[in-house]
């Protein structure tokens, strides 16, 4: 017999009432909290890295002259000081003679002007000599006081060029190329020699603008290379962002043994920010958030810029309660029974 479309849903309506019935006398939804001191973490990021000496250096004569020796090789670790290079210096030793005896003439010559200027003062006083002879006296003085600071000019150039004779190491490093060879005339400028400072270090890394907009002297950071963390301090964020990958680049500084120039490796550091794992967010009402047990019923707490399935930056009191269990079906309000 058929049933009529009245009784079906006069049927419905007692099956809705029944069900909503027992919903009101149920228990309340059984759930687990977590303090968030307990929940909160703190994710390690990482960034590609390499390591940079302050100092590589081409080495160049600074003089023209044959190479006679070059002592070092490639791969040779090398001490401030040290000789690297050795260059025929005795055109240059010949000059430096030169201008210590022309300097020596001119200021015997200066000496002697000068006691003559002194005579022809004193004459002059006493009217024996003329006004003209005394001013022209003056006169020589001065040209040989001009004669005599050039000649000691050009001895200090022919001084530093001798000095020039011998290319020294400015720093301990190694060497890593030899250019030139002995026997060859270098003309000034020419490279001999590539150098590398070991100890002048510093390690670059590129790293997402919002990231690097939260990091200061007080993250911890370390270099991981070949199997070996190696901890930094940062030095200088640059404030440039490229323009490109909107990236900002990092300046750290080794704070204890420090990996080799040129070693490339990721930097890692701690991010400042709590963060809450991804299985307690949801949505409710198109807006991410969490929920929370406070006397009892649960608060939605909506997190405008939380990600869904991924560990968000969330910073709450240390004693907040955080539902982490038996929130997916939760409502703002609902009363809850914590089995925790």
């Amino acid at each position: 017999m058929a049933v009529s479309l009245r009784k079906i849903r006069m049927y419905g309506l007692v099956i809705l009432s029944l069900i909503v019935s027992c919903n009101l006398f149920a228990d309340p939804q059984e759930i687990e909290v977590t303090l968030f001191s307990e929940l909160a973490f703190y994710p390690e990021r990482s960034a590609p890295a390499r390591v940079i000496s302050l100092n590589e250096p081409v080495i160049s004569t600074q003089i023209s002259a044959q190479v006679l020796a070059i002592p070092v090789r490639v791969g040779d670790r090398v001490k401030k000081g040290e000789v690297l290079a050795q260059l025929d210096c005795r055109d240059f030793l010949l000059n430096k003679q030169r201008a210590e005896a022309a300097l020596s003439a001119l200021n015997a010559r200066r000496v002697l002007a000068n006691q003559r200027v002194k005579r022809a003062l004193e004459l002059e006083s006493r009217g024996l000599v003329s006004t003209d002879l005394l001013e022209e006296r003056q006169a020589d003085l001065q040209a040989l006081a001009a004669d005599f600071n050039g000649a000691k000019a050009t001895l200090e150039q022919a001084q530093l060029d001798a000095s020039r004779c011998q290319l020294i190491s400015p720093f301990n490093g190694v060497v890593t190329e030899r250019i030139s060879a002995e026997g060859q005339y270098a003309n000034l400028g020419s490279p001999l020699l590539e150098l590398v400072d070991l100890e002048q270090l510093e390690v670059s890394a590129q790293v997402f603008s919002e990231d690097a907009a939260r990091l200061t002297n007080e993250v911890s950071f370390s270099l991981e290379h070949d199997g070996r963390r190696f901890p930094l301090k940062l030095r200088q964020l640059l404030p440039v962002i490229h323009e490109e990958t909107r990236q900002r680049e990092l300046r750290l500084e080794f704070t204890g043994a420090a990996s080799l120039p040129g070693a490339s490796g990721k930097l890692t550091w701690q991010d400042p920010r709590p963060h809450l794992p991804a299985d307690v967010w949801l949505k409710r009402d198109q807006q991410m958030g969490l929920f929370i047990e406070q006397q009892g019923k649960a608060h939605f707490v909506p997190v405008p810029a939380a990600k869904m399935g991924r560990a968000n930056p969330l910073d709450l009191p240390a004693d907040t309660r955080i539902v982490t269990r038996g929130h997916v079906a939760l409502q703002h309000g609902q009363t809850l029974s914590a089995g925790r």
